[in-house]
This record gives structure tokens, sequence and C-alpha cells, in this order.
């Protein structure tokens, strides 16, 4: 399966409303303060907004979608842009669209940053890293300001 996939830990499911949105299991979406649909997370996603990552497959045509909601206790395997390093393990990652991980080899300080490496999965040219959310769902964090 592509993109994330709940490896260690449990998620709530909950119905997210989308617009316009053709969905994959393992599909990362995004609710922005304020928003009341979700988007698809991208590099641009930042780390305190709600997200959760889709259970089914979807077309434009339809209204909501179940998802697992993300919290940063959960462990989740994720694809990622390039091979994959133990030396880039605590590495704050930003998002290159919403099922794969850029792990550019430096660590992300930057709102953007939604995920820290736990570990590799499997051989580096399997491109998979195991990660955890920097952050809850609860939009209240210091990165919020």
């Amino acid at each position: 399966m592509a993109g994330f996939s709940l490896r260690k830990g449990t998620a709530d499911v909950e119905e997210f409303t989308i617009s316009s949105i053709a969905c994959a299991p393992g599909d990362l979406l995004e609710i922005d303060v304020g928003a009341t649909a979700a988007t698809a997370a991208d590099a641009s996603t930042l780390c305190y907004v709600r997200k959760g990552v889709c259970t089914e497959v979807t077309t434009t045509s339809d209204t909501t979608v179940k998802v697992q909601i993300v919290d940063s206790s959960q462990e989740w395997e994720v694809e990622t842009a390039n091979s994959s390093s133990s030396s880039d393990n605590q590495d704050g990652m930003v998002l290159t669209d919403l099922n794969t991980v850029n792990n550019t080899g430096t660590n992300s300080v930057a709102k953007e940053a939604v995920v820290v490496q736990i570990k590799p999965v499997g051989v580096a040219a399997d491109k998979k890293i195991r990660v955890k959310f920097t952050s809850t769902n609860s939009g209240l964090t210091h990165d919020a300001a």
C-alpha cells in the first residue's frame, strides 16, 4: 500500500468532509484551522493542523471519507522521496505530497516538518521509513504562533 500505514498504536476513525478529492488508502489529509473540509496534505502542510489518513477509496464526487486520526503517540510507515538512511533518524521532515515524505538528509525545524523519522524500513532502495507525527491535533502548540 502506498502512503501512510499505522504500525504502532491505535487510531480513532472519523469521517472528514471532502470536496473534489480522489483519495486512496494511505493518503494523508489535513483540515486547516477554521476550515470545514479536508484537503490533500502537501509540502505546505503545517505540523499543528488536524490530520487523518484515508482508509478507503473515494472519487471526486464523494463528499466524505473515513480516516484514521493522527496523533504523536503513533508510529507510521511511509514512502520517501529518496533512499532511506539511519543517519536521518530523529530528523524532522516535510511532506512531498499526500503519501510521500521528503527525506532530504537534513533536519527540518520548519512548521511544515510534520514527521520525525524513527528508523528506516527494509533496505535503503525500498524508500520506506517509520515516523511519528510532530504534533497532536489540538492546533495549540508553540509552533502555531
